[in-house]
Formats: structure tokens, sequence, C-alpha cells
């Protein structure tokens, strides 16, 4: 008994839309679907929801709007700060995404999550501005939520426990000096030989910031002004031709706060340092847990 063989099945050619053949075993191919306006939406709600999660309890973008933290960084330098290593913040307001829009007068309560860490002395840090008075936007409402008020990236310098004071510009911490570090920005007053002085560009171009309204002539006939430069930058200053000296711009203690504000700015400065200046301050205990301060 003999069994038949068939022959393998060939793949007819399917005619192509514009009437030729197609070749055999070639796909057609297949027509796009556009999405629906409910998928359109659905696919941006979805989004929309996972860059909140982000910005709330995992990172944030921020970028950098004053030169206070130069030359660790610059303006406009663009960084993502991380919520996990101290611990996302709840929300307490209701808002529009990415805007400064809000819902007045509602508030829930807010809790922090917990973090990897802790803060340590040494951390650049971004925290929302909790004076009623910021010293970019003016007064702040007492009822403005924490959370939608102005972001300020400082570095921290002392942490709950800690005594500190600055004498005649150093950092005193736990009765210890910490000394500057070569990135710090400060005043200085610089001496000229005559009276004349670097132009605002030249000195620019040797990375110093020169501030208005320090500019005089002193009672020998020279002059001096006053700058913001590191610690380095101040000290290459000497080898520029004409200049005579440069030095430290302290405050004397005899000056106050009082003295270096106006009426309407005396709210950004604790009580108790309404007595100090920038330059001689404390010594201040941070108060922290079990501690008691008069």
């Amino acid at each position: 008994m003999s069994r038949r063989s068939t022959p393998d099945a060939t793949p007819t050619a399917e005619p192509s839309p514009n009437g030729r053949a197609a070749r055999p075993g070639r796909r057609t191919k297949k027509e796009k679907v556009k999405p629906t306006l409910k998928e359109n939406v659905r696919f941006y709600v979805k989004a929309i929801l996972i860059i909140l999660f982000l910005r709330v309890f995992l990172f944030e973008p921020y970028r950098i709007p004053s030169e206070s933290m130069e030359d660790t960084l610059l303006v406009g330098d663009f960084l993502i700060v991380s919520k996990l290593h101290y611990g996302a913040r709840t929300p307490n307001t209701i808002g529009v995404p990415f805007t400064r829009i809000y819902l007045p007068g509602l508030e829930f309560p807010q809790t922090r999550l917990p973090g990897f860490s802790e803060p340590q002395r040494g951390d650049v840090v971004v925290f929302n501005y909790p004076a009623p008075v910021d010293v970019a936007v003016g007064p702040i409402s007492a009822d403005v939520p924490i959370e939608r008020r102005g972001p300020y990236i400082k570095r921290l310098v002392a942490v709950p426990g800690d005594t500190l004071a600055v004498i005649d510009k150093m950092l005193i911490l736990n009765q210890e000096e910490v000394p500057l570090t070569e990135t710090q920005r400060q005043g200085w007053w610089v001496y000229s030989e005559t009276q004349e002085r670097p132009t605002k560009r030249q000195l620019a171009e040797q990375d110093v910031l020169l501030q208005d309204g320090f500019d005089q002539i002193t009672p020998d006939g020279t002059r001096r002004f006053k700058v913001d430069a590191a610690p380095g930058t101040a000290r290459a200053l000497e080898s520029i031709p004409g200049i005579a000296r440069v030095e430290p711009w302290i405050t004397r203690d005899s000056v106050t706060y009082r003295d270096l504000t106006l009426p309407g700015q005396l709210d950004l400065i604790y009580p108790p340092a309404l007595a100090w200046n920038p330059d001689q301050y404390g010594p201040l205990i941070l108060p922290g847990e079990g501690v008691t301060i008069e």
C-alpha cells in the first residue's frame, strides 16, 4: 500500500492596492491607526500623574536664581534635588501642577516620610523660605502655606544642639573655628596706590564683583573700594599693578542689624539677633530635641 505525497502549499500572490500582484511571501503594509481623543487624554493624564509623583516624593528640578552659592553653584545651573534622603513631605495644598496657583484656605495635615539620612553639616539643601518677609519678593502673608513659599538653596553649617557664633567674619561652631574654603565668597576692601581703580569689566574678568556704593577716596588721597570674591581671587588682586593691599571687609561689633536694615526688613531678623550683625553674631544655640532655651 503506497502513500501519495502532496506538494507543499505555495503562497498565493494577493493583489496590491494599485492593482498589481504583490510578490509571494511579502506582507502588505498595515495602515496607521490614529489614537482617539479618549486615548490621548488618558495618555496625558497618566504622564502628568507620574511626573507629579516623581516631583512630590522622589526628585524635583531646580534652577539656581542668584549668585549666593558661587563658586559652588552658578546662576542658571540646573540641578535635580533628591527628596528621598531627608524624606519627602506629603502635600498640604491643592493647586495647578507646575504653577504657583493653588486653592487658598484649604490645607491638609502635612507629615514627612522616612528618609535615608539626616541633614549633616556641610550639606547643600533646598528649603522653602519660612520667614514672614522674603528678601526677594517682600512681605509674605501668614496664610501662605510653607510649600508655596519660594525655594532657597544654602549650605547647612549647624544642626540642632550646636552653638553657633561669628567673630570678625570667622564662623565659630561649638567653640571651634571653621575657616573659609577657597570657594566661599566674602567682602573685601581693596586699596589702590592712587585714586584710580580697575574697571568693572576688568574686575569681572578676574571673577571679582564690584560692590556699588562702597567706592571712596580715603583721607590720604588714595582710593578704596569693596568687592565680593573668593579668598584666592582676593589675594590675586594684590598682584595687579596699582593695587596696594586687600583686606577682609569686617563690620564692627558696634554696628547692629538695626543700623543695617530698613524698618520693614526687621521682621527678617530673629529678635535677639538685632543687637548683632552678619560679621559679629551670637553665640546662638540651635534648638534640638531635649534642649531647653530661655
